[in-house]
């Protein structure tokens, strides 16, 4: 039955277009003890088949939310069934809601581009059906009036390695955006909370290795210090780049350079994990990686990029530019371990994270962090799903992907997560549970099979810290 299910919602989902396209609820039998949560309802069913105004479920994976003038916009992935249904196939879906609970399908807000005839084209396109295409988020500049998205980009054939953020454009919430580039950030710049003595450390070891190689070692790095690379925008002076950032060199060239500063790095750790700078020196000259991601803009207006980076072994926190398409060079290194799935939001003055293990497309334990800066110093609070001992430790199946502020409630979240199925990515379902406190301020999830919004006028489910 699930595969019966599967293959007609496949069909039903692969001729998605970039305009919204009228379709009517599948006649199909629901999974044994799951009916479709139908469209209206005024309750969340975390981990039910979630259906928009058209009666098709609703196809918006590792994403993200946006409010804009009481209208809420659901940003995430469109995948399909079956074999590379996890790659972009379709773009990023959007949907608009004012409630929360009932979606009316918006269409595809940035669309990929039809496989060339030519393979060669195909791989100087960013943007061709097949690349990856993850965790979009969006955010709405209010000096320059415009949305703008960030999103985790893989080229075609480059599998995860060339490890960087894609922007896009609109003058709309729904689109379309218009894509402008895909670079990695903070190309030769230090992480703030980086110790003066390493950074000369760094710095000498990076210069013996220049002129040992004669400059050879870095000849794939342009020598132009601002570079536009990958852009449909060809307005003049109207690029993503930055003094000091650097294009994107071929991804396998990139993996196999910058050797023996990767070699130092992890020789100063002495086997401390967290203190290895190995991947960090080796991606120096090119940009820093960039995988799973999110976006926080705070209540100066002031944005941040986080993002898992060093191959997952580090969690990375980067200031933007005021006009959000670019880098100021600010970051730090926020903290270690294999991590993903990063989900900041702030309460009562303090900053928070939710943030997975990595563990592919297996659920793992969730933890917590805070720390009294967007910049840090970031504390580890801990593991953060209650309940059911097998469950929890797996976050109940979910793996997170925003933190959406209740409205009308302060210091009230709503945690959004993702329940992974790699054979079946289209039929991935969507766990939202409502943030819990305890008293000593740490937020942690239980499972709840069905809530409504009156759960937050409940204790416990808003900050202790913050006032009423």
């Amino acid at each position: 039955m699930r595969k019966t299910l599967a293959f007609l919602l496949g069909i039903l989902l692969a001729g998605a277009t970039s305009s919204a396209v009228a379709v009517t609820a599948p006649e199909l039998p629901p999974f044994p003890g799951i009916t479709p949560l139908e469209y209206g309802s005024k309750a969340i069913f975390p981990g039910l088949l979630w259906l928009d105004d058209k009666g098709a479920p609703i196809n918006a994976h590792g994403g993200g939310i946006l409010e804009h003038k009481g209208v809420y916009y659901w940003y995430g992935e469109h995948k399909l069934f079956g074999k590379g249904g996890n790659s972009a196939q379709v773009g990023i879906h959007v949907y608009s809601s004012t409630d929360l609970c009932s979606w009316h399908d918006e269409g595809v807000a940035l669309q990929v581009k039809d496989f060339p005839k030519n393979f060669v084209e195909s791989l100087n396109d960013p943007m061709v059906k097949g690349c990856v295409i993850e965790r979009p988020k969006v955010m709405y500049n209010k000096k320059t009036n415009k949305f703008v998205m960030f999103f985790h980009h893989e080229f075609l054939g480059a599998s995860y390695g060339t490890a960087a953020p894609g922007f896009a454009v609109s003058d709309t919430p729904t689109g379309p955006f218009l894509y402008l580039g895909t670079m990695r950030p903070n190309a030769q710049k230090y992480p703030l909370n980086m110790l003066e003595s390493t950074r000369k450390e760094f710095a000498e070891q990076l210069s013996r290795l220049k002129i040992k190689a004669q400059n050879k070692e870095f000849a794939n790095v342009p020598k132009d210090p601002v570079v536009n690379v990958h852009t449909d925008d060809k307005t003049p002076g109207n690029t993503l780049s930055r003094p000091g950032e650097k294009s994107i060199p071929d991804a396998v060239g990139m993996m196999q350079t910058r050797k023996e500063l990767q070699e130092w790095g992890k020789n100063k750790a002495k086997g401390r994990e967290k203190d290895d700078l190995g991947f960090w020196g080796r991606d120096f000259e090119v940009g820093q990686m960039v995988r799973d991601m999110n976006l926080f803009v705070d209540d100066d207006g002031t944005a941040y990029h986080i993002y898992a980076s060093e191959e997952n072994r580090v969690t990375q926190i980067a200031k933007l530019t005021p006009d959000y398409l670019g880098y100021t060079g600010e970051y730090i290194r926020a903290f270690g371990g294999m991590r993903e799935g990063p989900a900041p939001f702030k309460s009562g003055g303090r900053y928070y994270m939710f943030n997975s293990a990595c563990t592919g497309w297996e659920p793992n334990p969730t933890r917590v962090f805070s720390a009294p800066s967007m910049m840090g110093p970031w504390k580890d609070l801990g593991e953060c799903f209650k309940g059911r001992p097998l469950m929890s430790k797996i976050s109940y199946d979910s793996q997170p992907t925003y933190v959406l502020p209740v409205p009308g409630k302060s210091g009230c979240f709503i945690f959004m997560g993702d329940r992974w199925r790699p054979k079946f990515p289209g039929d991935g379902r969507y766990i939202w549970l409502p943030v819990k406190w305890q008293k000593d301020g740490k937020p942690y999830l239980e499972w709840n099979s069905h809530w409504d919004f009156s759960i937050f006028n409940k204790p416990g489910y808003c900050d202790p810290n913050v006032k009423k």
